[in-house]
């Protein structure tokens, strides 16, 4: 440009004494939305009939000649660069061959002048209709691309691809290459709804509530994902109610450029997950999400996975984006198979991006592999900076030979499998001798302290309370709960009990009013006296005895309860 070998000559005509100059973008809906730019000469070419004023317009009309005749000689890409290269009408195509050949017989100021803005017009038309071409064709890609995803043994669906496949190649690809779409059809056709294809594989599309989609079931949780995987990334989606996946659940974010970046919540639902044997994960990365861009939380996960990828965790492969998985427990049974290394985990797999926050997340199922691998309760590699806070690691690992390496991995709590990066544990706890290996690999470094921010804890603190007690920190935030004598370790769930500290170091749940500190006194057997003395109940279980009663004083044990 400041050589002078890009010159752009226009000719305004002024008519309300105003001339405003400047590049604006268009379509951003910002009027002060405009780009510095320099090197250009405004000059003043008096009224319309000087002679000025006809050598601009000369000017002008030879560049716009230039420019359709390569436009015309232009030819667009159906191959892996379409979207660089998109075709477009073979109508404009037409107009433009109608406004050079009008260039000859325009003679007065006001032809000129017409005809400069038709050909601005056109310009503008063949822009947009190779977006709308452009647009079509991802349509056309990503929806065989979704199709081919869950062909496997779906025989209905591999026919439809078949019959796709010979549209795509002897009927669109021919329109394309031949400009036979207008924009508006091109525009019209992008989203694909009317094809047999499209209403196989989205039948079950989930409806949507304030921009959430509401998965209730197997069918519209497959079909999520499958939206995710043409293109629709940015879903958000929450569930409403708990799921088993189909086998041949497709994993969500099946590529880095595809990685899911909505957000996803599961309201305090299960999710259970079965990819085992014939439907085993092969391809890397694995997990629910695959790549991962985007918040995860209020969610539980069940079942088994298997895999033979070298970046597995029940919730994602790898996170390709600062997010923060929050309130995700996990009691998935990871079988991995691939060996060197690999990470394999109970919920990410190998966080590879800055700024990562893993918050009120647990591990309570157990992990197999009969290779080398990276293994750790909650991140398999971590080779980046990553901060968890109060997480548990409750789960059991057998591993056939462990790879324990960069002075950070804790062979004994196992929250972490191997460290590249820098994990800061805050206030995160895990069960000691809960990990078994034939052998450590020769080459690298067992290491048995503690990684700093983490500390063990006994069975006992599991059950009786304690442990709940200190993941929910100074208490200010209540988001662990445990009904003593019923769960066997805390859990993210409101309607069970919260945890309370006694002066005398016991722990106890508030039941009606009365404390309830063991696993013997919620199951033992108590009376109930009204004030008067009069047995109400008798032999009832202490975390029973007010359930219907109606609110007042009572004597339990010897002492006034009120309700």
């Amino acid at each position: 440009f400041n050589a002078g070998r890009y010159v752009n000559t226009i000719v305004t005509e002024v008519k309300d004494g105003t001339l405003t100059v400047g590049l604006k973008l268009p379509g951003s809906g910002l009027e002060t939305d405009w780009l510095g730019f320099g090197n250009f000469r405004l000059t003043y070419l008096g009224d319309a009939n000087t002679e000025y004023t006809t050598a601009a317009y000369d000017e002008t009309l030879a560049g716009m000649v230039a420019r359709s005749n390569t436009l015309l000689a232009y030819v667009g890409s159906t191959g892996a660069d379409y979207r660089a290269y998109p075709e477009f009408s073979a109508t404009l195509r037409a107009e433009l061959g109608d406004e050079i050949a009008a260039v000859a017989d325009a003679t007065t100021t006001e032809e000129k002048q017409a005809l400069v803005a038709r050909f601005a017009e056109t310009f503008r038309n063949i822009y947009d209709c190779k977006k709308s071409y452009a647009n079509y064709f991802d349509s056309v890609s990503s929806l065989y691309e979704a199709g081919y995803a869950m062909a496997e043994n779906d025989t209905t669906l591999l026919g439809l691809l078949v019959k796709y496949q010979s549209t795509l190649v002897d009927v669109i690809a021919v329109k394309w290459a031949n400009g036979a779409y207008s924009k508006e059809e091109a525009e019209e056709m992008a989203d694909m709804k009317a094809t047999e294809l499209y209403q196989y594989l989205y039948s079950n599309i989930p409806h949507m509530v304030d921009g959430k989609y509401q998965i209730s079931n197997a069918d519209e949780l497959k079909t999520f994902a499958m939206l995710v995987n043409s293109g629709q990334t940015g879903a958000n989606a929450v569930l409403t109610a708990d799921i088993e996946a189909y086998p041949d659940q497709p994993m969500i974010g099946i590529t880095e450029a595809m990685a899911y970046r909505g957000s996803f919540d599961g309201q305090g639902h299960t999710l259970t997950l079965n990819w085992t044997g014939a439907h085993a994960l092969t391809s890397d990365p694995a997990g629910l999400f695959a790549y991962l861009a985007g918040p995860v939380s209020n969610l539980r996960l069940e079942g088994t996975i298997e895999a033979m990828s070298p970046r597995t965790g029940a919730l994602t492969g790898r996170i390709v984006a600062a997010v923060t998985i929050s309130n995700v427990i996990s009691n998935v049974t990871m079988i991995g198979h691939y060996a060197g290394d690999a990470a394999l985990s109970g919920l990410l797999g190998r966080p590879s991006v800055a700024g990562i926050v893993v918050k009120n997340c647990m591990y309570t199922g157990t992990m197999i592999s009969d290779v080398s691998v990276n293994v750790g309760g909650l991140i398999g590699w971590n080779a980046t900076t990553t901060t968890m806070i109060n997480c548990a690691m409750l789960g059991t690992i057998k591993v056939k030979n462990l790879r324990s390496s960069y002075g950070l991995t804790n062979v004994d709590s196992n929250l972490l499998g191997r460290a590249s990066g820098t994990l800061t544990a805050q206030n995160c706890y895990y069960l000691p001798g809960r990990l078994t290996a034939e052998d450590i690999q020769e080459g690298y470094v067992e290491v048995t302290g503690v990684l700093t921010g983490s500390s063990a804890v006994t069975e006992d603190q599991v059950k009786n309370g304690e442990l709940c007690y200190k993941l929910n920190g100074d208490q200010s935030d209540i988001a662990w709960y445990q009904t003593l004598g019923s769960d066997e370790h805390p859990v993210l769930d409101n309607t069970h009990l919260v945890v309370y500290l006694k002066d005398d170091g016991t722990y106890y749940n508030i039941i009606d009013g009365i404390e309830m500190a063991s696993m013997e006194k919620n199951r033992a057997l108590v009376n109930v006296y009204d004030m008067q003395g009069r047995a109400i109940r008798t032999g009832v279980k202490a975390k029973d005895a007010l359930q219907g009663l109606p609110s007042g004083l009572y004597i339990i044990g010897g002492k006034k309860v009120l309700k």
